[in-house]
């Protein structure tokens, strides 16, 4: 196999010797190279490209780098460059792409559709390749398809892939070809993590799809479940009586609660659980299964379970558990869905653990003195809480000064809360009135209301896609992109 020899770059000015720099360091420029905020894909690689030019150590720290992802894309091509004569090298064992193909850990493959791709030739002829070129890849660890037709040699191919710990499907269906035949000749990837977002073109009971589904994954190993759909996420998990799952997030309605407690009793090393949706039957707990009941959870199921977000009819799982994260989802307003208030509060005080992260509607935080009951509370969010309730619609400013008044209300209703670090309040689209990017106004927000309410704040949200951080000890305030852990390069300061 081709190799790159290297050794530690030696620093010299003229004849004499300079202190050589640790190769950690070189390591930690590399790895900032990857992740800055401003690059694509593209434009990484091709520096990586021009740094593996400057000596055998810097081509060896780049080429792990720049292989480390690859994208197969049928309509970008901007943006994804052909990969073919790699593939085609890699399928004939030609080096250096054998070697090469080693450090792939990344495939992703986007707009593979026959409605997207003509003539047919193109799409049959280059996902034959890729289909091919992936299985001699030994360390995949991770496969994307998005708006993807898959068809057989693309299905067994990723049932191959031994290294493989995460697959996603988004947009997916399987082709004509994957066969009932076909599918009793194939065994299933054992992966760690799933996700599943469902095509619209393909209806969340389509027979075909739910049923060769557990035939392409395996859950013997499968901890992260993360799917758009209630039929899938319970077919696949319907095969054994007891799973290994840490983190279910399932979005979307089509659940009962039977289900979903005859889901969690089989679950018992569950740690995190996110449902957006169920049916409007409140859960209960039990010590026995023996019960007149379908929607019970036992007391001794999911001990674990730390992070819990649900509709304000999973408050039940609670008590005797040890969490320390609740987040409490909107649900629309119906005859048996009231108001949260004083008894809802009494069941998040019996978590084993204290609680330090709640999204409560704003309706519960101004009737219920929260940071009171919960002392250790550092993180905040308020959301509108029951839509269409009458009491719940007073809360939802229509214009600035309403929501000055409402801003006003949080601050003088409770004394100061010294433990929250972190707030947001989101009641909707109609709170943006605000441009996203004026800072002004959400820093008039800030001065005016949060930081009186909660003087020790080091995070605030207001807007969708910015967040404000403040460092401890610091008075300066920062704008960051929301789902970016990277100051963004054009980040503004206010002290």
């Amino acid at each position: 196999m081709a190799s790159v020899s290297w050794s530690s770059p030696v620093r010299a000015i003229g004849s004499r010797l300079l202190t050589p720099i640790p190769n950690e360091i070189y390591c930690e420029i590399f790895d900032y190279s990857e992740c800055a905020l401003d690059f694509s894909r593209v434009a990484q690689n091709r520096l990586l490209s021009n740094l593996a030019l400057v000596c055998r150590f810097f081509c060896a720290l780049a080429l792990p780098r720049i292989f480390k992802s690859l994208k197969f894309s049928g309509y970008d091509k901007d943006t994804a460059p052909s990969n073919a004569p790699f593939c085609r090298a890699i399928i004939k064992g030609q080096e250096p792409a054998v070697a090469l193909a080693r450090h792939v850990r990344e495939c992703t493959f986007s707009s593979w559709s026959v409605d997207l791709i003509s003539p047919s030739w193109v799409y049959d002829g280059f996902l034959k390749i890729y289909s091919q070129a992936i299985g001699r890849m030994p360390n995949v660890r991770k496969v994307t398809l998005n708006t993807t037709d898959i068809d057989k040699r693309l299905f067994k191919a990723i049932c191959k892939m031994k290294s493989l710990e995460s697959l996603t499907l988004t947009r997916c269906i399987f082709g004509d070809s994957v066969t009932d035949s076909f599918l009793r000749q194939v065994s299933p990837v054992k992966i760690k993590a799933f996700t599943f977002r469902p095509s619209p073109s393909v209806s969340q009971d389509d027979d075909h799809f739910t049923r060769a589904l557990p035939y392409m994954v395996s859950i013997e190993r499968l901890e992260y479940l993360n799917s758009y759909s209630w039929p899938v996420a319970l077919k696949l998990l319907s095969s054994v009586d007891q799973n290994v799952l840490l983190h279910l997030e399932v979005d979307g309605g089509g659940c009962s609660s039977a289900a979903l407690c005859s889901l969690l009793n089989r679950s018992p090393r569950l740690e995190v659980l996110e449902v957006n949706m169920v049916d409007d039957t409140s859960i209960i707990q039990s010590d026995s299964a023996a019960t007149n009941h379908d929607n019970v959870v036992l007391k001794t199921s999911c001990r674990n379970l730390h992070t819990l977000k649900c509709p304000p009819t999973m408050i039940n799982l609670v008590p005797g558990r040890p969490l320390h994260t609740v987040m409490i989802t909107e649900v629309a307003h119906r005859e048996n869905i009231g108001l949260l208030g004083a008894a809802e509060v009494a069941l998040l005080k019996k978590s084993t653990k204290e609680i330090r992260v709640l999204h409560i509607p704003l309706h519960l935080y101004l009737s219920v003195s929260i940071c009171e009951h919960f002392p250790d509370l550092q993180v905040l969010h308020l959301i509108r809480g029951v839509m269409g309730h009458t009491t719940s619609k007073e809360y939802i400013p229509d214009t600035p000064e309403h929501l000055d008044k409402i801003l006003m209300k949080i601050i003088t209703l409770w004394p100061p809360a010294t433990s929250i670090t972190e707030f947001c309040i989101n009641l909707g689209p109609q709170t943006y009135f605000y441009p996203p990017h004026d800072l002004i106004s959400h820093r008039y927000i800030l001065d005016s209301f949060a930081n009186k309410s909660f003087p020790n704040i080091q995070v605030a949200i207001f807007t969708e896609y910015i967040q404000w951080r403040k460092e401890p000890h610091k008075q300066i305030w920062e704008t960051f992109p929301r789902y970016s852990k990277r100051r963004s390069t054009n980040a503004l300061k206010f002290s």
